[in-house]
């Protein structure tokens, strides 16, 4: 299965594991903004960097479809630390980053052995890297251009149907 398959999919169980944080996140309508010149309020500009580059393996871009460069993932995490986490959460992901890269440098690292970085922390049980990681797909899949672009997107639906093969709908829907 490839990363896009994965994406698609992950729609599926996001409604299952996001974190309360994440939840008041998306309900408040902090999302992914591509907005170029932006200043980070709560990360420095050396997380924002390699955050943008864990979230770029996970959700990588193409010729045809954006990733979470595109995106901008990373003021979507500084929004949603800034805006919605508590201190203690702040505090547990400051702590979370600084033991990271103490511990790996993805400056010179390809997206696959980020990608292989990034699985093996999370079976190994990093907080850190399951916020990273869960943030990256959320903060992708609602901003406006993965809505538009990746998930299928009606603004207004027509009609509620309740269980209907995926293959008939064709896709996981934006919400």
């Amino acid at each position: 299965m490839n990363r896009r398959e994965v994406l698609k999919t992950a729609g599926l169980v996001l409604g299952y594991t996001i974190t309360a944080g994440s939840a008041a996140a998306i309900l408040g309508g902090c999302s992914a903004d591509p907005t170029p010149n932006w200043t980070p309020e709560t990360l420095k500009d050396d997380q924002v960097k390699t955050l943008e580059k864990i979230a770029n393996a996970i959700v990588p871009g193409t010729d045809q479809l954006p990733g979470a460069k595109d995106v901008n993932i990373a003021k979507f995490m500084d929004e949603r630390l800034s805006i919605y986490a508590t201190e203690e959460e702040k505090t547990a992901f400051q702590e979370g980053y600084s033991s990271f890269v103490e511990n790996h440098k993805v400056t010179g690292m390809s997206d696959q052995e980020i990608l292989d970085l990034v699985k093996s922390e999370i079976e190994n049980g990093s907080d850190f890297m399951k916020a990273v990681h869960e943030q990256s797909i959320i903060g992708f899949c609602t901003s406006e251009r993965g809505m538009k672009e990746v998930l299928v997107f009606k603004p207004i639906p027509s009609e509620q149907k309740g269980c209907v093969p995926l293959e008939e709908v064709g896709g996981i829907w934006a919400i």
